[in-house]
Parts: C-alpha cells; sequence; structure tokens
C-alpha cells in the first residue's frame, strides 16, 4: 500500500522556488515603500528584512537571495559594509543605501562597483533602482507600478523581523 502523502510530496517538490530579496534597513517606515517597489516588478518576490547587521548575518546563513539591500549606518553602530563582507559570497548581487555621502568608505572597503541608492528616494527612483537589479520576473502577468494587490497578499514569509 503506498502513503497517501506521496503525491503531496511529489507536487511540492515541482514548485518553483520563489525568489528572495533581503532588506537590511533599521528604519521599518521604509517596508511599505520597498515592498511595493519589489512587488511591482516580480509579484512572486519574497522580501525578507533585518533591522541589524546580526540579523542579516543570520538570514544570510539559511537562505539564498537574489539581491541583499542594505543600508550603510544601521543600528546598535554596525554597519552595511560588514553586512556586505557576508552578502557577497552568499547572495546574487549586494547594494548599499545611505543618507550620507558613503562612496569613499565602500570604495576603500573594495565596493567601488557596488550600486547605490541615496536617500530619501522617491518610489519611482527605487523602483528604477531594482529593476536593475533583479532578476527578470517568472510570473505570468505583473501588476501595474501604481497597483498595491501584490503588497497587501498576506505571504507570512513577508513579514519584518
Amino acid at each position: 500500500m503506498s502513503c497517501p502523502w506521496s503525491d503531496l510530496e511529489e507536487s511540492v517538490e515541482q514548485l518553483p522556488v520563489r525568489p528572495r530579496m533581503l532588506v537590511v534597513e533599521d528604519d521599518l517606515d521604509l517596508q511599505p515603500v520597498v515592498w511595493r517597489a519589489a512587488y511591482s516588478i516580480d509579484p512572486l518576490l519574497i522580501v525578507d528584512w533585518a533591522t541589524s547587521a546580526g540579523s542579516a548575518r543570520r538570514r544570510l546563513e539559511s537562505r539564498r537571495y537574489v539581491l541583499v539591500l542594505a543600508d550603510y549606518l544601521l543600528a546598535e553602530g554596525s554597519s552595511g559594509l560588514r553586512v556586505a563582507r557576508w552578502a557577497r559570497p552568499a547572495s546574487g548581487r549586494f547594494a548599499m543605501m545611505s543618507a550620507f555621502p558613503v562612496r569613499d568608505e565602500m570604495v576603500g572597503c573594495g565596493l567601488a562597483g557596488c550600486p547605490f541608492l541615496p536617500k530619501p528616494f522617491s518610489l519611482r527612483q527605487l523602483r528604477g533602482f531594482l529593476l536593475g537589479l533583479l532578476p527578470a520576473s517568472r510570473s505570468p502577468s505583473l501588476p501595474s507600478a501604481g497597483s498595491t494587490r501584490a503588497v497587501r497578499s498576506g505571504d507570512p514569509d513577508r513579514r519584518a523581523s
């Protein structure tokens, strides 16, 4: 007699792996803007959020990300530069954002070619920045840039940490 769950297990194994993006930012007010921009590009994208370098490191050790976007100045005196050291070998792409002119620090840490997003930014600027970094969507239909349906879909993986 075969296991009643065997068909289900085979179906689950055939599901596509959804791409993930890690945002390392201690300002939680940016979450809706980042989510809206990301999901307007790829509604299948899962956005994980870390508020510290330590939290980012734990996430990077357990998952693969197509993009890691980190703020330069994080809480607890940590820096996005530390996250860059962990993320570069473990993820597809790394990008930095900051309200401060930190290009010299980035160059000094070997991040001369690293994509950089200056703060403050608009939804349009963030979306354009992410379009150049995220892989092409595998979704059959994308919502328009003004749509919020994909942002509010209730995926438990999208919660802040």
